[in-house]
């Protein structure tokens, strides 16, 4: 007896997706990227005005008398 080859086995599901199931799933890809993209850059402008923030308290501190 021959041994067979399992390289030409299939290793997706056998359940077919249609084009509008495909792209559903990339469309809700793109609203989770942009949503943790619109999330890190509000950090960012957070970060940015609590610095800023201090840095004018720390400087008005400073000038008076």
């Amino acid at each position: 007896m021959e041994k067979k080859s399992d390289s030409n086995k299939n290793i997706y599901s056998p359940q077919e997706t249609t084009l509008s199931e495909s792209t559903f799933s990339e469309t809700m890809g793109l609203a989770m990227h942009n949503a943790i993209a619109n999330q890190q850059q509000s950090q960012i402008t957070t970060s940015f005005t609590v610095a800023k923030t201090c840095a004018l308290i720390l400087s008005t501190a400073t000038k008076m008398p």
